[in-house]
């Protein structure tokens, strides 16, 4: 991902964006009512692409604590 100059993207910042993302997805299917989960609007296809990289990128963070604990011994949670 790029950034504007002098602004570097974080996680926290990566993450930031992905949550308030996933809210303003919800907040307007709450708007569009019963509308909001038809084909009609596209809110539904874009609360599932952003669910489904939710989910992923859980996963694969809990693989990376996983492993890093395997390889160098050290507990990432208790």
């Amino acid at each position: 991902m790029s950034s504007a100059p002098g602004k570097r993207l974080t996680r926290g910042r990566i993450l930031r964006v992905k949550a308030v993302a996933r809210e303003i997805c919800a907040r307007a299917r709450t708007i569009l009512g019963a509308s909001g989960i038809l084909g009609e609007y596209p809110i539904m296809r874009h609360m599932a692409n952003l669910e489904s990289v939710y989910t992923y990128e859980g996963t694969h963070d809990m693989h990376t604590l996983i492993l890093g604990e395997a390889i160098t011994g050290i507990a990432a949670f208790e």
